[in-house]
C-alpha cells in the first residue's frame, strides 16, 4: 500500500489544465477534492457534447443467466440533460418497443418520466427535487453521474469529501479513498433521508470511482457500487463495461452490462424530450397535484 505524499505548492499554483495533464501521475502524491472533481469535470468536457451508452441490467443473484426483470437501456448524457429510455421485461424487448422515457434537467432539478403500463396506457410523473435521477428503473452506469443518494450526484458532491492520507487497493488498483460526511435532504427525518458515503477513485482512469459504499440508518450493511473493466472511449474519457449495485459483498441486486459507449456525437433536442401524449395521466408528486394531459 503507497503512502501519501503532499503536494507541494508550487504544483498547487498551477492552473486546473496543467494539473490534470498530470494526472497520470497523482496516485504518487495525495490529490485532494477540489483536484479529483477538476478531473471528473474535465472528463465530462471531453466526452461533450453527448455521452451515449446502451447498456442491459437486470435485478440478479448475480448470476449471468439467471435475470429476473431484463432492461434494455439507451442513456445519454448531456451537460445539461441526462435521459435515459428503456426497453423492461422480456415482451417489451422482444417487441423491441420503448416503455420508459426518463429526461433529467441538471440545471433546474426537474425530472419528467413517461411509462406505457401493461394495460397500453400512458402514465406520467414530473418531479421537481434535485435528486430526481436516482428514482426507479435499472441503475445507470455512468461513473460522472453516479447518484448518491439522498441529495445529488459523484460530480456535484465530491468537493465535499475528505481524502484518505494514503492509497488503498480496490481490485489490484492503487485508489485514493474519499470519505464524504453524511447529508440529507430533511434535518428532521435523519433515519431515512440521510446518509454517508465512500468512494475510491483511481487516478489512472482520470479519477473516476472503482467502488463506492453507502452507509445509512436505514442499512444494516453499506450498499456496494462496483465499476469492472473501465475501457477508453475517447480522448480523456473512460467507461466501465459492467457495474453491479449490491447490499453487501454476497447479496443479489443490480448487474449492468455495456454493449456500446461512444462519446463527442452530436445530439438533437427532440432526442432527449419526453412529451405526455393526450390522455396521459400525469402526477405531480411534490404538489401532490394530479391531471390528465389534454
Amino acid at each position: 500500500m503507497a503512502k501519501g505524499i503532499q503536494v507541494v505548492p508550487r504544483l498547487l499554483a498551477l492552473s486546473v489544465g496543467l494539473l490534470l495533464a498530470a494526472a497520470p501521475f497523482a496516485g504518487a502524491s495525495k490529490p485532494d477534492a477540489d483536484f479529483i472533481a477538476a478531473a471528473l469535470m474535465k472528463q465530462e468536457a471531453n466526452a461533450a457534447p453527448s455521452l451515449q451508452v446502451f447498456y442491459t441490467a437486470g435485478y440478479t443473484w448475480l448470476c449471468p443467466d439467471a435475470c429476473a426483470n431484463p432492461q434494455e437501456v439507451h442513456y445519454i448524457r448531456t451537460p445539461g440533460i441526462l435521459f435515459k429510455k428503456v426497453k423492461s421485461g422480456k415482451t417489451a424487448i422482444a417487441n423491441g418497443k420503448w416503455n420508459s422515457r426518463v429526461r433529467y434537467d441538471r440545471a433546474t432539478g426537474e425530472l419528467r418520466r413517461f411509462n406505457v403500463l401493461l394495460n397500453g396506457r400512458g402514465s406520467g410523473t414530473i418531479y421537481t427535487l434535485d435528486t430526481s435521477f436516482g428514482f426507479g428503473d435499472a441503475p445507470c452506469p455512468d461513473p460522472i453521474a453516479l447518484h448518491l443518494w439522498p441529495v445529488g450526484t459523484l460530480l456535484k458532491l465530491i468537493k465535499q469529501g475528505v481524502v484518505a492520507d494514503a492509497q488503498e487497493e480496490i481490485d489490484g488498483h492503487a485508489c485514493w479513498r474519499v470519505d464524504i460526511p453524511e447529508m440529507g435532504m430533511d434535518e428532521n427525518n435523519a433515519s431515512k433521508t440521510r446518509a454517508s458515503w465512500t468512494i475510491w477513485v483511481d487516478p489512472k482512469i482520470g479519477f473516476c470511482p472503482r467502488r463506492a459504499s453507502r452507509a445509512s440508518k436505514q442499512l444494516e450493511t453499506p450498499q456496494l457500487i462496483e465499476f469492472f473493466d473501465y475501457k477508453r472511449i475517447g480522448k480523456g474519457v473512460y467507461f466501465p463495461m459492467r457495474v453491479t449495485v449490491r447490499q453487501d459483498a454476497s447479496s443479489f441486486g443490480w448487474e449492468c452490462k455495456v454493449q456500446k459507449a461512444v462519446c463527442r456525437k452530436p445530439i438533437s433536442a427532440e432526442d432527449l424530450a419526453v412529451t405526455f401524449p393526450s390522455g396521459t395521466s400525469v402526477g405531480v408528486p411534490s404538489e401532490n397535484r394530479y391531471y390528465t394531459q389534454p
